[in-house]
């Protein structure tokens, strides 16, 4: 369980942005192959993003992934009238079309990086920090997730087992995370077999960076591994939705549990 979990429960957050581009770029035929490179090129950079934070940058016991920030530029680009797919997934669309897609994409967010090298660099983020609360976060993140809805409601639509995904993850995260299984284990200091009840749908607390460490090792293993951004990546659309949302919702859930800290007793 030693930084597994972790990167485990990172994965639904993993696959949006794969999807969306692949979606975005309207690479017809090519569409699984496009999401098995972008999923496993996902895990390989978050995993070395999270080993260099933990190890070398403010070393915060966090697990990175990809910024929710690029979220609006990208549906707006699927927004525009020039961008609009007519294709299929059945269809054969040449290469030259969603390569030229991709590279506009990737293009233009590699240049809005830019601005965060500048205002990191500047020590502007330090100031503005100063004056941004979590009053002023928490709705901005809001606003980003939900913009993604549309698409999340055209997936669930597809099929009835998308609302079955979603009974299940909610009866598990909800209604059984306090539910305890027995899990035998050998004492070889006491030479004994003993039994010790875990929570098997809870999140074990772990605050160490060498456990986030252990799961940035874990997720570029995966990467490198195509095997499994191909299972991935061959999620039927109709549970790619349930996939959506359950990524989406732990993402405003953090997001909303900046208010934790808002001192709301003045009026003002």
């Amino acid at each position: 369980m030693f930084g597994f979990q972790q990167a485990m429960l990172c994965l639904s957050g993993l696959l949006v942005y794969p999807f969306l581009v692949s979606e975005a770029v309207c690479a017809g035929d090519a569409t699984v192959q496009l999401r098995v490179q972008l999923i496993a090129a996902t895990f390989v950079s978050c995993g070395i993003a999270t080993i260099i934070q933990t190890t070398f940058g403010l070393r915060l016991c966090v697990l990175h992934g990809p910024a929710m920030a690029f979220l609006p530029p990208l549906l707006a680009y699927k927004a525009l009238r020039a961008s609009e797919c007519t294709f299929t997934e059945q269809d054969t669309v040449s290469a030259d079309i969603w390569q030229g897609r991709l590279q506009e994409i990737s293009g233009s967010l590699l240049v809005a990086c830019i601005s965060f090298f500048v205002i990191g660099g500047t020590g502007l983020a330090g100031a503005l920090a100063r004056l941004i609360g979590p009053m002023t976060i928490v709705p901005l993140m809001i606003l980003l997730t939900t913009s993604i809805v549309p698409t999340i409601e055209s997936k669930l639509s597809l099929h009835w087992i998308s609302l079955v995904m979603l009974v299940c993850i909610v009866a598990m995260a909800v209604y059984m995370e306090h539910l305890r299984v027995p899990i035998p284990y050998y004492s070889f200091k006491k030479k004994r077999v003993f039994t010790t009840k875990i929570r098997l749908f809870g999140q074990f607390p772990v605050a160490s960076r060498t456990t986030m460490q252990i799961a940035g090792v874990l997720l570029i293993l995966l990467g490198l591994f195509t095997k499994m951004a191909a299972l991935l990546a061959s999620i039927p659309d109709a549970l790619v939705g349930g996939v959506l949302t359950m990524g989406i919702s732990m993402i405003a859930g953090v997001a909303m549990s900046n208010l934790q800290v808002v001192f709301r007793n003045p009026s003002k």
